[in-house]
């Protein structure tokens, strides 16, 4: 989540206001919840126990998601395939622009060859991860789901690679 802050030292100094981004780390199990992805398959959480899944919530217009995506590229082309990437493109942001044609150019722009979907207002499926972030969401918004289906990590905004393995290595354990 992305705060503003400002600091206040013994003497009574103050800074000026700066943006800090805060990690939330949980043990929530999610609920399980299906979605189907843009080559028409079904993306099922629970087909996935055993598994670590990353699931990378963007929009189209959103710069730092196409950032994001190139870092994932790199990171899902080294991990094994105890490893799934999804990534879902959110709807409500802006549903002018968050269509799904911009969503398959986004996914073939990127060079990605993992699952795409895209959540509909009606489908819902981002409302389930927005449950327990007070502020609601932003994009990019990344969530790791450890091997028995706890939701175990989660960051707003472009998430280093090296970060982004140490949180998958993280979730094997």
């Amino acid at each position: 989540m992305r705060f503003k802050v400002k600091a206040k030292d013994e003497r009574g100094a103050e800074s000026g206001w700066n943006s800090v981004n805060v990690t939330v780390v949980s043990s929530k199990v999610l609920d399980d919840f299906n979605i189907t992805t843009l080559d028409g398959g079904v993306f099922r959480l629970s087909d996935y126990l055993g598994k670590v899944v990353v699931i990378d919530f963007v929009a189209t217009s959103c710069g730092g998601c196409w950032d994001q995506l190139g870092i994932l590229k790199s990171v899902y082309e080294n991990v094994s395939d105890d490893v799934v990437f999804l990534t879902v493109d959110v709807q409500n942001f802006n549903p002018r622009t968050e269509t799904l044609d911009n969503v398959s150019k986004m996914k073939n722009g990127s060079g990605a060859t993992w699952s795409f979907a895209f959540d509909t207002l009606e489908k819902g499926v981002t409302d389930i991860f927005i449950r327990d972030h007070v502020y609601g969401m932003s994009v990019p918004d990344i969530f790791i789901v450890n091997t028995s289906g706890h939701l175990v990590f989660s960051h707003t905004g472009v998430l280093s690679q090296s970060v982004l393995i140490e949180k998958i290595n993280d979730a094997f354990s």
